[in-house]
């Protein structure tokens, strides 16, 4: 009795140090938000507050509800729901491409808005289509182990039909996102190798005809050999990054004290934000936030590992894994290793939509590890 009791506390702590991160991450996220983004909130909107405000009306607060929310809903419903869940995906991406309703922002036909409101539904996607992609794991997953035709293919065609609408709006790195998550879930649930490699090599050719498509792709990758080819054009993001994240040393100039955000560094609030984080934190914060990632992620496939459903293995091995995926790609193009992509960093990046989709879907493995009371009996 002793043992079975001990064992019950012991999983209980595991999924509270999970949620414990995901807090510090937020947390820590807000403040160099806040900071970050303090010279240009004031220059344009006239606050330095502006986007903390923002981040908090449109993100933490609804995301906190929906997190509250989704928990309560017990785990066969989501089991039984998924297939609805792929419609509803596509359904979302097809709302940008209604006329009065989608709405265009840097190029990229990626939003949707209702008066003042405005809303990007491949974020909300991640969360839909991940739920879908478990359901069909959980019960087709025998069939990636057969001929390439007969099992994998089948879930490549639903992967390639959601992707496919993302890329015509057109938005490379959420399909990146999406691509590397969904072949990482596949893998896991029992894929076969040289399979995968197939996939793969496709997506490299995918990824030549987009660039062959849109040039400035193109200066986005060769760019990374040599930003100083042009320093005030394609070059100008990467070297910029470069400098803050030199600037910030082992300890960094102090919080506030960044000096690339004040209208050198594009985008502090979003893609660029862990630039400013490594000039005013140093190495040695930076790295601890890149751990606390990483042990997001562990934390993540373990507890997946204990959970007796297949849907709810799958969901929370899916989540963590694009949190993964999509720090890297943030993180990296940074560091000059991965091009830009334009992608938010998870729970920290400026970006209401983002934020309250992640919120939510930990909202749900939150319900899944711990369930309230009363859930078992809806």
């Amino acid at each position: 009795m002793r043992v079975a009791v001990a064992a019950v506390e012991h999983e209980e702590e595991q999924s509270l140090s999970l949620f414990a991160i995901v807090g510090i991450i937020l947390a820590f996220g807000l403040v160099m938000l806040g900071s970050a983004t303090a010279p240009t909130a004031a220059e344009r909107f006239g606050s330095a507050y502006y986007f903390l405000i923002r981040q908090f009306s449109f993100g933490v607060i609804p995301g906190i509800f929906l997190f509250i929310l989704l928990r309560q809903i017990p785990l066969r419903w989501w089991e039984k729901s998924w297939r609805v869940m792929f419609g509803l995906s596509v359904l979302l991406l097809g709302l940008v491409f209604v006329p009065g309703l989608g709405l265009k922002i840097n190029g990229s036909l990626s939003w949707i808005h209702f008066g003042s409101f405005s809303l990007q539904p491949a974020e909300l996607v991640k969360f839909t289509f991940l739920a879908f992609l478990s359901g069909w794991l959980a019960r087709n997953s025998r069939e990636l182990k057969r001929p390439f035709f007969e099992g994998f293919f089948k879930y490549l065609l639903y992967v390639a039909g959601v992707c496919g609408l993302m890329l015509i709006q057109p938005d490379l790195g959420t399909v990146l996102v999406f691509l590397t998550t969904s072949i990482i879930m596949a893998y896991i649930a029992g894929a076969q190798l040289q399979h995968i490699g197939f996939v793969m090599a496709l997506g490299v050719a995918l990824v030549a005809i987009m660039v062959a498509i849109a040039p400035y792709r193109l200066e986005r990758i060769t760019v990374l050999f040599n930003p100083d080819k042009d320093p005030y054009g394609s070059g100008y993001h990467i070297k910029q990054s470069l400098v803050a994240v030199g600037s910030g040393g082992a300890l960094g100039l102090g919080l506030g004290n960044s000096r690339q955000k004040f209208q050198y560094l594009p985008e502090v609030s979003a893609d660029s934000i862990f630039a400013v984080i490594a000039e005013e934190m140093g190495f040695v914060i930076s790295t601890l936030m890149i751990m606390a990632y990483i042990a997001l992620v562990l934390k993540g496939y373990t507890r997946a590992r204990r959970v007796s459903s297949e849907w709810a293995r799958y969901f929370i091995i899916g989540t963590v894994t694009w949190i993964g995926v999509q720090t890297v790609f943030n993180i990296g193009a940074m560091l000059a290793v991965l091009p830009l992509t334009g992608l938010p960093l998870p729970l920290v990046s400026h970006g209401g939509s983002s934020l309250m989709i992640t919120l939510a879907a930990f909202g749900v493995i939150s319900g899944i590890l711990s369930p309230p009371a009363h859930a078992s009996k809806l």
